[in-house]
Formats: structure tokens, C-alpha cells, sequence
């Protein structure tokens, strides 16, 4: 059986072009993200910030 040589682990490489350079542009990733764009997510992030404050047991002293 023939030894494989792999690309060397150690070396590293700097991706310089962009994420959208690298989706394509038929991909449905991008009509994903041009819906998401359209929302307005300001109900919901107050919503999830004051869930976010009422959740949870209240603070007390734990004793040994």
C-alpha cells in the first residue's frame, strides 16, 4: 500500500475573500437572508429581554 502525502496541518493559510463571495448567487441562502433582512425583530428581542429578566429563581443566601 502507497504511502498518502496530505496537505502539511501546521501550515496556515489567510481566506481573503468575503462570505458572499463564496455563496453563490442563485444559492437559496440568499433569499433565507433577504427574508430575515425584511423583519422586524424589535418585538422580539423585547420580548426575549424581558423573559430574560423575570426568569429564573430570585437571589438568596445559601447557607451551609
Amino acid at each position: 500500500m502507497a504511502y498518502i502525502v496530505g496537505a502539511d496541518r501546521n501550515q496556515s493559510r489567510m481566506i481573503t475573500a468575503s462570505l458572499d463571495d463564496l455563496i453563490d448567487k442563485d444559492n437559496s441562502v440568499r433569499a433565507i437572508d433577504a427574508y430575515v433582512n425584511s423583519l422586524n425583530l424589535t418585538t422580539v428581542k423585547s420580548s426575549a429581554e424581558q423573559t430574560e429578566v423575570s426568569r429564573g429563581h430570585s437571589s438568596r443566601e445559601v447557607k451551609d
